[in-house]
């Protein structure tokens, strides 16, 4: 019986406003193997978050890297108020972490937190390796193509395959990471503290997907994050609406 083909084709256009400007022309192609987004919760106020930092940072060297693992750390902003304002902290980096708590995903929140494929993983805490089994087939296909539109912004398309129909509530998320980030704490608990930060979500949107039962087109403007830095990358993930649990992942270096 041949296998019913559902696909779902997003374009969006972006302006770039990063320092020196980025050419773009890049493609991420899950392939039929899952992907494993791994987040990091953490606070630049939070004096226990260094390591967890140097420790994702690692994953720049791991093969693992944009092929099954897709890391993203959202930077919380509960701990701004013990003297440190964390320049990367958004509300909703924290709303996340809460929302992961509602949902039953984590126990509590706390920094540094840990979620990987939308679950708590707390063996980090024990020196445990990075929970990301052998790849297993995936119930989606997602392709993106991020490229120079021939125009002052550029274009994101992404297309959805699966076997089966997808859900009809499913969101698209795009995660800009900054890398070799670096801050010279000044208060707080890290007072005088150099630190270093990778994969860090400069940018998060997310955007409803309505899909029609074969076919249906999404259109969004957004912009690259104004912070200086040489090097920029992307995580780019669904998942249904309401749960956090992403279906698919797929990331890269952007330059």
């Amino acid at each position: 019986m041949q296998a019913k083909l559902v696909r779902c084709l997003l374009f969006a256009s972006m302006c770039l406003f990063t320092s020196g400007g980025y050419a773009l022309d890049v493609s991420f192609d899950s392939g039929t193997t899952r992907g494993h987004l791994v987040e990091l919760f953490t606070s630049e106020g939070c004096s226990s978050c260094p390591p967890a930092d140097r420790w994702l940072s690692t994953l720049k060297r791991d093969r693992r890297l944009w092929k099954s693992v897709f890391p993203v750390a959202f930077h919380v902003d509960y701990w701004d108020y013990i003297g440190w304002p964390d320049r990367f902290a958004v509300p909703r980096h924290s709303h996340r972490q809460r929302e992961h708590r509602r949902l039953g995903n984590v126990y509590s929140v706390y920094t540094p937190g840990f979620v990987v494929a939308g679950s708590e993983w707390r063996g980090w805490f024990d020196g445990e390796t990075l929970p990301v089994s052998q790849p297993n087939d995936a119930p989606i296909r997602m392709r993106i193509q991020l490229s120079d539109d021939n125009g002052p912004g550029q274009l994101l398309a992404a297309e959805l395959n699966s076997d089966e129909p997808l859900p009809a509530n499913l969101q698209l998320h795009l995660a800009v990471l900054g890398m070799e980030l670096k801050t010279a704490v000044r208060a707080g608990e890290n007072a005088g503290r150099k630190l270093t930060h990778d994969f860090v979500a400069l940018r998060w949107y997310r955007w409803p997907l309505k899909l029609a039962a074969s076919e249906s087109t999404f259109t969004t403007p957004f912009r690259l994050p104004t912070t200086a830095t040489k090097v920029l990358a992307a995580s780019v993930w669904v998942s249904v609406d309401g749960t956090q649990k992403p279906l698919q992942v797929v990331g890269g270096y952007l330059k």
